[in-house]
């Protein structure tokens, strides 16, 4: 399966650091593995982390806003699991920021978000679906990769599955990181440390995707 897909300007760096993101997700879910009927990935990037589960998931849903990346996500994925959308508070349409072929992007309307209020660095706006993330979530995500450049807050807000793994980047500067790490709590998920996590850290120096694996009753 080529993951080379639509030819988009993806630098070695980039491409390197989310293959090795996919991998060290595999490497947590094969530590512990679990059926998997529903794997799902928020904010899919260069390179989908959902790679690995193709045949081994009964489902998945990958949803993107960066009208780039899903036609790129197209060529090494199964159409039908692509969705050209993003996750809100609500069924609306709202204005997208992009910079161009290396997938960073985020919703307008955001208060904070990583790459807001850098200058010179988002190149394209245009306009997106949005829908809360319960419209696509059936109750069967098993397995999740949440990296939404400040919206991740909206995905586990309207959450109805409980996943036994989620992968999510939450950042200090997070205005909602404490809302999230509260909810990831209470709902039972113990985060999952691994020494070799620091070899993706994201570029601009600041959050890094965490493991949380919702706790056995």
């Amino acid at each position: 399966m080529s993951i080379e897909g639509k030819e988009l300007v993806f630098s070695r760096a980039v491409m390197d650091r989310y293959k090795a993101a996919s991998k060290m997700l595999y490497k947590v879910y094969c530590a512990d593995p679990f059926e998997i009927r529903t794997a799902c990935e928020v904010g899919v990037g260069p390179l989908s982390f959902m790679v690995p589960y193709v045949g081994l998931a009964q489902k998945m849903i990958l949803i993107e806003p960066h009208h780039d990346i899903v036609q790129h996500t197209k060529t090494y994925m199964p159409p039908d699991f692509v969705h050209q959308a993003a996750v809100a508070h609500k069924e609306c349409r709202l204005n997208f920021r992009d910079n161009g072929s290396n997938g960073t992007g985020f919703l307008s309307m955001l208060d904070w978000a990583p790459w807001k209020g850098r200058r010179g660095v988002l190149r394209n706006r245009y306009r997106v679906d949005c829908y809360p993330f319960s419209h696509w979530d059936d109750g069967s995500i098993d397995l999740i990769n949440i990296d939404c450049e400040g919206s991740e807050h909206f995905v586990i807000s309207n959450m109805v599955s409980r996943p036994v793994l989620i992968c999510i980047e939450i950042e200090e500067s997070n205005p909602n990181a404490k809302y999230m790490l509260d909810w990831l709590d209470k709902e039972g998920y113990k985060q999952e440390v691994y020494s070799d996590t620091a070899a993706w850290i994201t570029p601009r120096g600041g959050g890094v995707m965490s493991f949380y694996r919702r706790q056995k009753k």
